[in-house]
């Protein structure tokens, strides 16, 4: 099982061996069924989601029950509202809910931590993450903005 999460997230080519048994040592292994909410906005996230398979949807709601897809996670990608909820220890900027059955791994707050102070290639992993959603998230804001 570990073997196809190693495939989908990239850091784990530049892990030593220590690197990987420290990652799996801590991570919790778990599934999430279609429909499931993962966190809602305002909510503390304790640890980050490594999907392996399934997909999830992030969104805002307003008051009125409208709703604003910032983006899907597919198995491989990273949710960087969950991301910067557990790293940061600050409220969950977004809603979180499952579109297909998930399997995956959590790896929580305090093990993020450790893996960030202990692996170079783990923290510029996260660095890169933040920098490519930073992105994402901008572009959606000027579609928003400037297109009709």
């Amino acid at each position: 099982m570990q073997e196809k999460i190693e495939k989908l997230y990239s850091f784990f080519s530049k892990f030593t061996n220590d690197e990987k048994e420290r990652f799996f040592t801590h991570a919790k292994k778990v599934s999430f069924s279609k429909g499931q909410i993962l966190f809602l906005q305002g909510e503390m996230c304790g640890g980050i989601l490594y999907i392996e398979s399934g997909s999830l949807k992030v969104y805002l709601q307003g008051d009125d029950g409208k709703e604003i897809t910032l983006y899907s996670v597919e198995a491989g990608e990273q949710c960087i509202v969950n991301t910067s909820s557990t790293i940061s220890k600050t409220p969950a900027l977004g809603n979180a809910i499952v579109l297909s059955d998930i399997q995956g791994y959590i790896l929580e707050t305090k093990n993020v931590k450790e893996m960030m102070s202990k692996s170079n290639t783990y923290q510029e992993y996260m660095f890169s993450l933040f920098s490519m959603k930073l992105t994402s998230l901008a572009t959606l804001v000027e579609d928003l903005k400037f297109k009709p």
